[in-house]
């Protein structure tokens, strides 16, 4: 039977769908036996569609300018 740190450390791939058959066949036997790991997927998946609801903000333009900069200084792919 998989613990309940495994079934909560896999909340991410389970929600993206990233599971193997097997894992995601255990996970979901978890859950439905387990109502603590349920609990936290459900405080889960609130808290990532609340953060999906949230408007993007663009980053701080120091930092993109020193990212921009940092990318440019960097040698082109391929080694060439």
């Amino acid at each position: 039977m998989m613990s309940c740190r495994t079934c909560c450390g896999l909340a991410t791939d389970a929600r993206e769908g990233a599971l193997p058959f097997w894992r995601r066949l255990r996970y979901r036997a978890h859950l439905a036996i387990c109502g603590r790991c349920r609990a936290f997927h459900r405080g889960y998946d609130q808290v990532v569609t609340t953060l999906g609801t949230l408007p993007p903000e663009p980053p701080p333009e120091a930092l993109e300018a020193a990212l921009a900069a940092r990318l440019r200084s960097r040698p082109p792919a391929g080694g060439g």
